[in-house]
């Protein structure tokens, strides 16, 4: 055999180890994207169940939440409080964007999602006190989004 069929031979083995290589690192970037959306789906969990023991767990702070439909009618200390609650759902709602525009959360989770925003958020006096507080701190892509589902108009049910 000459030393240019060794040269050939080499090539084609480099070729197949480039291959391989190839698909190696796409086996492992789909298995990083698969704990990725794990992760947030976990961290959704997690937030949702922070946000609902909140309220199911304190009477007094559950009084507060329902009186954030008229938000007007609190005391001041009430106000400040439920400002900083409503402030942690609209940061998970951020949270969740950025998820959603990195395509690791999925539809079912952004429907959910948009649900509750426009069912929920849309109707809270206290959601929109608080997003009046903090929306300068978020990015403009957000303000948008949030505002566009805050608009939203719900039938009552």
């Amino acid at each position: 055999m000459t030393l240019e069929q060794y040269a050939y031979i080499g090539k084609i083995i480099a070729a197949i180890a480039v291959v391989a290589s190839l698909i190696y690192v796409a086996r492992q970037i789909g298995q990083n994207t698969e704990m990725m959306r794990a992760s947030a789906a976990s961290e959704r969990v997690q937030r949702d169940t922070e946000l609902s023991t909140s309220v199911s767990d304190s009477q007094e702070f559950a009084e507060i939440w329902v009186q954030g439909m008229n938000f007007e009618s609190l005391g001041e200390v009430e106000r400040t409080r439920l400002v900083f609650f409503e402030r942690r759902a609209i940061l998970h709602w951020h949270d969740m964007y950025v998820l959603r525009r990195k395509r690791l959360l999925p539809d079912e989770y952004w429907r959910e999602l948009l649900w509750i925003i426009q069912n929920l958020g849309s109707r809270r006096q206290a959601i929109r006190a608080s997003w009046n507080v903090f929306k300068e701190s978020f990015d403009e892509s957000f303000q948008d989004f949030l505002e566009e589902q805050l608009s939203v108009k719900r039938e009552s049910a």
